[in-house]
């Protein structure tokens, strides 16, 4: 019903894939060296068994993926405190956790498809593989909140996500 609705003689799906079409050229001219850091300390966060973890100012612990997918799949949590995690997981065990992040993009919540585009859009380029997925998750269930995340997210994933845009 979402895609009957248009903007001109576009449609909203059209809409958000010419916005996202945008943001990966952008993204493409800036470079990966171009990519904003925050300046913010995170705040104080809580795991998922609820016990207080040590503040990011430093020194962050290393989050394993069982970590980091059971926080995606919790809709208590947002990119507040996502960001750490991802921060905080290896970067040679990115790759592995792909294929759960994709099947984690057809939750009935919205909420864990929005956490699981934010983290495939920071693993960045290692997560092209999912840039399909991402697209499609954005067809259905309050497509504008979780377009919101997938659309940016692509971006940082880069310029390998064009062909997937163009299915």
């Amino acid at each position: 019903a979402e895609d009957n609705v248009t903007h001109g003689k576009m449609s909203c799906r059209q809409v958000q894939l010419q916005r996202c079409m945008i943001l990966l050229l952008a993204a493409s001219i800036v470079g990966s060296s171009g990519s904003a850091q925050s300046t913010k300390k995170a705040p104080p966060m809580a795991n998922a068994e609820g016990k207080a973890t040590q503040k990011l100012t430093g020194s962050a612990s290393v989050t394993t993926k069982a970590q980091l997918l059971s926080a995606v799949n919790d809709t208590r949590y947002d990119s507040h405190y996502l960001a750490p995690l991802v921060k905080g997981l290896p970067t040679n065990e990115r790759a592995g956790l792909i294929a759960d992040l994709t099947k984690s993009l057809q939750s009935k919540d919205w909420e864990v498809r929005v956490n699981a585009a934010f983290v495939l859009g920071e693993f960045g380029p290692v997560s092209n593989p999912a840039a399909t997925a991402m697209i499609k998750s954005m067809n259905s269930m309050q497509m504008e909140n979780v377009a919101w995340e997938v659309i940016p997210a692509l971006a940082k994933i880069g310029p390998g996500t064009v062909p997937a845009l163009k299915e």
